[in-house]
């Protein structure tokens, strides 16, 4: 049993992590976590996520809500790029020549749904929604 509570917000467009630590977590804070002004007791930490931009990089604490297919060749090992990654890569890919997805978190009511997947290479593929290689890659 913990007092601490781990927030997790899938949103449509955008999710976000964070958990409340109270002065109890530890009893004996690491001096590194006292010392690092982004750990703080009795306050909410929020999971800060790393987006690189044309190789500039910069913390978020919010993590867009897409998927993409990056390779689709091998069924049973999809290549797919999440949050920033996604983002990044749907910008460069103005055609569209890759699936795409939005608001994931809906695929829990329709989880028996099949996907058409496509990747710029022309491969093509078809997964259904509660297929384990899209939640193992991204978790």
């Amino acid at each position: 049993m913990t007092d601490t509570v781990l927030v997790i917000d899938f949103g449509t467009s955008n999710s976000a992590a964070g958990g409340f630590l109270k002065s109890n977590y530890v009893n004996t804070p690491d001096t590194n976590d006292i010392l690092n002004p982004k750990i703080k007791l009795d306050e909410i930490n929020y999971v800060k996520l790393t987006n690189s931009v044309n190789t500039a990089y910069s913390e978020s604490i919010m993590l867009p809500s897409i998927v993409y297919i990056c390779d689709c060749s091998d069924p049973d090992d999809i290549k797919y790029a999440f949050g920033h990654d996604a983002r990044n890569l749907i910008e460069k890919d103005y055609t569209m020549s890759a699936s795409c997805f939005h608001g994931i978190k809906r695929w829990i009511n329709g989880y028996t749904k099949e996907e058409q997947l496509y990747d710029v290479y022309g491969n093509t593929t078809t997964i259904n929604r509660n297929q384990k290689s899209l939640s193992k890659a991204y978790y």
